[in-house]
């Protein structure tokens, strides 16, 4: 008898931990910066983007139930090229993830490949960068670069407004960092051989970012991922060429989406060409 519920009890105790729910890893949002903020000319303007990125992407991790892990390089021991490519080889993520790589800073292009130009005088690729982080499992990755220097004046959008409700943010903010899907997207400043503008305020192209990203989750109808996430690029190279264009200058976006470019520069012209058209009539 002690030898049958002996067996009875091991039995019940085996069914528990079978059917027991192991409980799954928080997700985590990944929010990596790599600020220049040593350069003189800049570092007052990438300064600043660098405190409107850490707000939004902080609220967006609170809104989702992420934790958020910040890694910021903006010290001369860390904008070195092997500096950087070691920590982003190590970082670990989960399938569930968000990863962000936001760069702000000098840039140019050699070769048709992007380079971010580092305070230290070194260079690191871009394609580099994307290469190792596409490597981690997170299915949802956003890419950010606002390079270069030109100045124009503007004004940033800091977040959403205070009486917008947050049940609505949290659901166009599920909608717009789903990751049941792996996806992957690219947002650059401007076009070779074109300049980035920035002020002491921030860069014209975050600010143009950050904006329309407002006014997308701001909605009050649910969103759609990746329609969204296609406006929100097209949109942002609109206002950030307007903007360029109202001060006699050209900055072109290029955005991509799941490896595929957004054209919008085409756009662009024809929005320039209407804008002369009207002030000559």
């Amino acid at each position: 008898m002690k030898y049958f519920l002996g067996c009875i009890g091991l039995l019940l105790f085996t069914y528990c931990l079978i059917s027991m729910k192991i409980p799954e890893d928080q997700p985590t949002l990944h929010l990596i910066m790599v600020a220049d903020t040593q350069s003189v000319k800049i570092k007052e303007g990438v300064s600043r983007d660098i405190v409107h990125v850490r707000k939004r992407f902080n609220t967006i991790a609170r809104l989702l139930n992420y934790d958020l892990k910040e890694q910021l390089f903006d010290q001369n021991y860390e904008l070195r090229s092997n500096y950087i490519g070691d920590k982003l080889r190590k970082l670990k993520t989960n399938k569930k993830d968000i990863l962000v790589f936001y760069y702000s800073g000098h840039g140019f292009v050699l070769k048709e490949e992007t380079s971010l130009a580092l305070p230290t005088k070194e260079t690191i690729l871009f394609k580099t960068i994307k290469k190792t982080l596409n490597k981690k499992n997170a299915n949802f990755k956003l890419f950010v670069l606002d390079c270069c220097r030109s100045v124009v004046r503007l004004t940033t959008g800091d977040g959403p407004s205070d009486n917008i409700d947050e049940d609505l943010l949290r659901t166009n903010y599920q909608q717009l960092f789903s990751t049941k899907e792996k996806c992957s997207i690219v947002g650059l400043s401007c076009r070779p051989p074109e300049e980035s503008y920035t002020t002491d305020g921030g860069s014209l192209f975050t600010s143009s970012f950050l904006s329309v990203l407002n006014r997308e989750v701001e909605k009050e109808e649910i969103i759609s991922g990746d329609a969204t996430w296609c406006t929100i690029l097209k949109d942002t190279a609109k206002k950030t060429n307007f903007k360029a264009g109202r001060k006699g200058g050209t900055q072109n976006p290029l955005c991509e989406h799941n490896g595929h470019h957004d054209e919008v520069k085409e756009s662009n012209r024809k929005e320039r060409e209407k804008r002369q058209f009207i002030t000559q009539s």
